[in-house]
């Protein structure tokens, strides 16, 4: 049976709603004037803080400034240094529904976000990071899906903010995904789809059902910086039901600080990404999925992925040339790679040259197609990333 009866808009009235059943999900025609004005269930928002007395001001009061009111908003100091805790003192000293916990021990991202979790009250959990902000209209949008479908988790778009060193806003590009419904086998069938186009592999742009991530011990590996796509590869098999939300509700920034304009390459993100594959490869047979659409979106983003690394690797100005074509060589050669480049069956323009160059291991045109694709994702981002999404949308994405 369908999750959803009922049109938000046809609330009480006992008219069904105006849904398509099709195989990809039941698709949902709402306006956004439909989401909203449903008052009542508990929302816990979970900020881990470490090191953002810059940001947390926006932070906080981005969640304070919601226009949906009944919510705890959980700060977690995971022993920060700066005055990120004063700042945030402040504004709990003002508004009972900020309350603040410190770990034991400065514990990273991910076991600060399962501290968090022991704390909270809400039905639905928001997680957060502290120097990024979401939409007065955040939580009203997400409390009016799940009141009215009752999801195990909700995604919803977002929008990246590109800024210069000094703090301007360069250009922005908003990442966006059909109004819909999964349910069962369906929600597995996605998964591979989600993660090409980004939206599966960050927990801020999700609405998590508390009773849900507890009945299944869902929790946070410390894997930076794949901890994310991990727990939501946990989160895609056990769910039972999924909403997706045609809205940007996360506002993620991306800054040139020092440390990455000097950025030094880590030997073990290579490795990362490798586990990243495989966990979900595994999963995949382990769902008995066998399309050959699904793999090749899976492959695809491994292969978007060592384009990362390579880039990485080329940008570290600790490196020496025989270092950077040393590893380089030894990420080409690695037997994850190599299955990938074997097994893809039908693959994209851009993917078909990069694998093209790999096997013949062309390191001087490798080092020019990722400088190329560098200059383009640096200075067009939101071009670059439209042109992306445009791409991800063809017959082969599993839509």
């Amino acid at each position: 049976m369908p999750l959803i009866l009922q049109d938000i808009n046809q609330r009480g009235t006992g008219r069904k709603s105006n849904l398509k059943n099709t195989h990809k999900g039941y698709r949902l025609s709402l306006s956004a004037s439909c989401w909203g004005g449903i008052k009542g269930m508990l929302i816990s928002v979970i900020m881990p803080v470490y090191g953002v007395e810059k940001y947390i001001k926006d932070a906080i009061e981005s969640v304070l400034n919601q226009t949906y009111k009944n919510f705890e908003l959980i700060i977690v100091d995971d022993n920060t240094k700066d005055k990120s805790i004063t700042i945030a003192n402040h504004y709990a000293s003002r508004d009972h529904r900020l309350k603040i916990y410190k770990t034991p021990e400065n514990v990273g991202l991910a076991k600060a976000r399962n501290f968090g979790m022991q704390y909270i009250k809400g039905k639905y959990i928001l997680f957060m990071d502290s120097d990024d902000t979401i939409p007065p209209e955040t939580l009203d949008k997400y409390v009016g899906c799940a009141e009215k479908f009752s999801p195990d988790f909700i995604i919803a778009g977002y929008t990246d903010l590109f800024l210069t060193q000094k703090e301007k806003l360069k250009s922005s590009a908003t990442t966006l995904i059909p109004l819909k419904v999964y349910e069962n086998n369906r929600i597995k069938e996605m998964f591979a789809y989600f993660d090409l186009i980004t939206v599966a592999r960050f927990a801020c742009n999700k609405f998590y059902k508390t009773s849900f991530l507890q009945e299944h011990k869902l929790q946070f590996e410390k894997l930076e910086p794949v901890e994310d796509i991990c727990f939501n590869l946990n989160v895609f098999n056990h769910a039972k039901s999924l909403a997706t939300l045609n809205f940007s509700l996360y506002n993620y920034f991306h800054r040139k600080t020092k440390k990455t304009l000097s950025e030094i390459y880590d030997d073990t993100l290579f490795e990362k990404y490798k586990t990243r594959l495989n966990r979900i490869v595994d999963m995949h047979k382990n769902w008995k999925i066998n399309s050959y659409k699904n793999y090749d979106l899976i492959y695809t983003v491994y292969f978007r992925l060592i384009l990362s690394v390579f880039t990485k690797i080329l940008k570290d100005k600790h490196l020496k040339k025989d270092e950077k074509n040393k590893l380089i060589r030894g990420i080409i050669k690695d037997s994850d790679t190599q299955y990938c480049i074997s097994n893809i069956a039908k693959p994209s323009r851009s993917i078909k040259i990069f694998i093209g160059l790999l096997k013949k291991e062309r390191i001087f045109l490798i080092k020019l197609f990722i400088l190329t694709i560098s200059f383009i994702k640096t200075n067009f981002a939101p071009l670059y990333l439209k042109l992306r999404h445009q791409r991800d949308a063809g017959p082969t994405s599993g839509k």
